[in-house]
């Protein structure tokens, strides 16, 4: 089998499973808890010594910023493998 009829079949099952999927919010939404769009996520990232004595608002401010410098990590290398695409 080649990996395109792989493809093919791995998207005709994706495609089965959620057409029998009535509630997608519920389905995703473990993922989406403990993914980055989750504060739970970003709160688990913290050095647990370093914020042992931390007041939940100081948690949550800290969870903050590691969460936005990870979005603006991302659109930083955004901008850069652009800048590699049109230079080619």
């Amino acid at each position: 089998m080649t990996s395109s009829e792989r493809s093919l079949k791995a998207q005709t099952a994706a495609h089965i499973s959620w057409s029998r999927t009535p509630d997608r919010t519920k389905r995703t939404q473990a993922a989406r808890e403990k993914g980055p769009g989750g504060w739970d996520y970003w709160l688990s990232k913290l050095d647990p010594m370093l914020f042992a004595d931390a007041s939940e608002a100081q948690k949550l401010a800290a969870a903050q910023s590691l969460r936005k410098a990870f979005f603006s990590k991302l659109a930083q290398q955004s901008v850069t493998a652009r800048r590699k695409k049109k230079g080619k």
